[in-house]
């Protein structure tokens, strides 16, 4: 009997184990429980031995100790047994969980999608706001800004025209007077050119008027001097000839008489 207590005991080693706590002083104490009773065991396997090998009907240590492992067997089957329902409804309940979780995670993204297609919706909306306000404003300064651009230009560009059509109509009126200027000049140069070619020609014709009757004298004294003397035929040529260029040595030297007082 002592030694089916001390198997007994032995069984109950890993229960003892798991309720032991953490601490180093209840670790240490457990550890010496177990090695006292190691020392224990070493001489009841010793007897076990003994006694199973002498005994014609076996040993009752033996039979104790069977009893003793169906029982060891039924409960960590028992225990097992249990355990296994337990997994499979924790697992169930994992499961159960985790769908449960799933379709949380579903709603909270179809939320999720809901607020952010409202806001992208609101987004969207104060942009072609603010873009609407802002090409509202722009337009509204750049016609202003026109305007004023306008007003000033217009302001000045006022005393610019009307300084430029008062230099035009100077220019004009200056241009006018030069104008008349150089035609009352031209008029008064080309009168003057006029007289004074008038007077040379008065003057250029004047000695002609005078030379002519000597010239017809000349030339009739001339032909009564041939009929006197009756020269043959080459003769009379060469003396029309030389008669004829006297004329116009003659007529040549009064047209340079009159270009030399022209020139004087």
């Amino acid at each position: 009997m002592p030694f089916l207590f001390i198997i007994f005991i032995t069984f109950l080693c890993p229960f003892v184990s798991a309720q032991v706590s953490a601490d180093d002083y209840a670790q240490k104490a457990f550890l010496g429980y177990i090695d006292v009773l190691i020392n224990f065991m070493v001489p009841l396997i010793i007897f076990v031995i003994v006694d199973y090998e002498y005994d014609d009907y076996g040993s009752i240590v033996l039979f104790g100790i069977e009893i003793i492992g169906n029982f060891y067997i039924f409960f960590k089957t028992k225990t097992k047994t249990e355990e296994e329902k337990v997994e499979k409804e924790f697992k169930k309940q994992i499961l159960v969980i985790k769908q449960a979780l799933k379709e949380i995670v579903k709603a909270q993204n179809e939320q999720i999608k809901i607020v952010k297609q409202t806001l992208e919706d609101s987004f969207k909306t104060q942009i072609q706001t603010l873009k609407k306000s802002f090409e509202e404003n722009t337009q509204k300064q750049i016609q202003a800004l026109k305007k004023s651009l306008e007003v000033s230009v217009q302001k000045k560009i006022q005393p610019l025209k009307k300084s430029f059509e008062e230099h035009v109509q100077t220019f004009k009126q200056s241009f006018e007077e030069g104008i008349r200027t150089i035609e009352q000049s031209f008029g008064e140069s080309i009168k003057t050119q006029i007289q004074t070619l008038e007077e040379n020609l008065n003057k250029n014709f004047l000695p002609k008027r005078v030379y002519q009757p000597k010239f017809q004298i000349l030339e009739e004294r001339v032909k009564t001097l041939e009929q006197k003397i009756e020269p043959p035929s080459t003769q009379a040529t060469f003396f029309s000839h030389f008669l004829t260029c006297m004329t116009d040595f003659i007529e040549t030297m009064w047209w340079a008489g009159g270009v030399s007082e022209n020139a004087k």
